[in-house]
């Protein structure tokens, strides 16, 4: 089992325990009811900025959130998360944004040249991804 499906599982069982006093968690269920952006959980929640996208992030990563869109209020643009509830589908999404991080290394690497084209079809085929773009 990778990393990704074995938080995902994890937080699954947080979920249905409903018992969790942890950031994540609180973050989770106040998405459960709509859609919220950062600026919610810093103003109602009292979450610091960096906890709060930390947790985002890590939730995002889990697939238990993600970006459903981004509104602007005048000048400002805010993301709205979400809460998925469906565990297969947060599987699905923990797998996707794994994947995205992966080909978005080896672009990186290949970018800033720490290592040669051959290499990163090499690593790509290893991982079993797509050779990204910018390196073929």
């Amino acid at each position: 089992m990778n990393k990704s499906l074995a938080k995902t599982q994890a937080f699954w069982g947080f979920i249905q325990s409903g018992k969790s006093t942890k950031l994540n968690y609180r973050i989770y269920q106040s998405l459960l009811t709509e859609p919220r952006t950062i600026d919610f959980f810093r103003s109602v929640l009292k979450i610091q900025h960096q906890s709060c996208t930390a947790s985002l992030s890590v939730l995002e990563d889990m697939g238990w959130v993600y970006k459903s869109k981004t509104v602007k209020v005048g000048k400002k643009s805010f993301t709205l998360f979400c809460a998925e509830t469906d565990p297969i589908k947060a599987y699905e999404r923990a797998l996707s944004v794994e994947k995205y991080k992966k080909q978005e290394w080896i672009k990186r690497g290949y970018r800033n040249e720490w290592f040669d084209s051959k290499t990163a079809e090499n690593i790509a085929l290893q991982l079993n991804l797509d050779l990204p773009e910018v390196v073929q």
